[in-house]
């Protein structure tokens, strides 16, 4: 995984946190699991802090390769968009509405691999986060 930049930072989130989750940084300076697709994804856990503990965040540069803890209830399939869940993991972000969406989402990237086991795993991601009307 090319490492485009490695922070570490305070881990505010009282859930242990596991590497590879999608992770912003709060209004206090701390990281923290992106909890909604409405948060802006900075970057993927690379350790596994306990909550006051030193987050390792990498920050991909766009276009760079992650590995991304993912939720595959959903198949993922190679070039399928994704976005974060309400526990920091890559689900599939469905299809780019054709009509007015009240709330943008964060899309963080396409898929690299596919990804159809039900349950978490980690899946190669090319890091694009971008806003947009997703579903």
């Amino acid at each position: 995984m090319p490492l485009s930049g490695v922070k570490g930072y305070k881990w505010a989130n009282a859930t242990q946190g596991i590497q590879g989750q999608i992770v912003y940084v709060n209004t206090s300076g701390e990281a923290d699991f992106t909890t909604g697709v409405t948060l802006w994804p900075r970057g993927v856990l690379l350790n596994a802090p306990k909550q006051g503990e030193t987050a390792q965040v990498n920050f991909p540069n766009v276009g760079d390769l992650a590995q991304v803890l993912c939720d595959g209830t959903t198949d993922i399939v190679i070039g399928d968009r994704l976005k974060s869940n309400a526990t920091g993991r890559g689900i599939k972000a469905g299809v780019k509405s054709a009509t007015y969406v009240a709330t943008e989402v964060w899309v963080i990237g396409s898929a690299e691999e596919a990804f159809t086991t039900n349950g978490d795993g980690i899946l190669t991601v090319r890091w694009e986060p971008h806003e947009g009307h997703w579903t």
